[in-house]
C-alpha cells in the first residue's frame, strides 16, 4: 500500500475509511463508461451554471445534460439526490430514479416508514 498526501482526498465522516478520492461516473445500462472525472473540489463551471443546486444535484445535471429528452431513466443514490433535481429532470424531459434521504429539508414529512411501505 502507498502512503503520501494528495490536496485532491476528501473526508467524509459517514464512510469506515474516511478520507480517500470521489470519482464521478456515468454509464449506460451495459455499464460502458460515458464520462468519468476524479472529483477536485469546487469548480467554477458547475458553480455557476447551476448555482442554486446542491453539490450532489449539480453533478447529475451537468454530467446527464446530453441525455435530456431522450426518454432516458438516470439512476441514482440518495448521495445525489433531492427534490429540485427530480423536478429539474422532468423538466428536461428525463424520468429519474433513486433512492433519497427522509431527513432532507424538502422531502414532505407525511411520507410513509420504510416498515409501512
Amino acid at each position: 500500500m502507498l502512503f503520501g498526501r494528495s490536496s485532491i482526498k476528501q473526508y467524509n465522516p459517514k464512510k469506515l475509511i474516511k478520507r480517500g478520492y470521489k470519482f464521478w461516473v456515468l454509464y449506460d445500462r451495459s455499464r460502458f463508461v460515458k464520462k468519468f472525472e476524479i472529483y477536485q473540489g469546487k469548480t467554477e463551471e458547475i458553480n455557476n451554471k447551476y448555482a442554486n443546486y446542491t453539490l450532489g444535484a449539480r453533478i447529475v445535471l451537468q454530467r446527464t445534460e446530453q441525455e435530456w429528452h431522450k426518454n432516458k431513466v438516470i439512476y441514482f443514490d440518495n448521495y445525489f439526490n433531492d427534490i429540485d433535481l427530480l423536478e429539474r429532470l422532468k423538466l428536461e424531459g428525463t424520468l429519474a430514479c433513486g433512492t433519497i434521504r427522509k431527513y432532507r429539508g424538502e422531502v414532505p414529512k407525511n411520507i410513509a416508514s420504510d416498515k409501512n411501505l
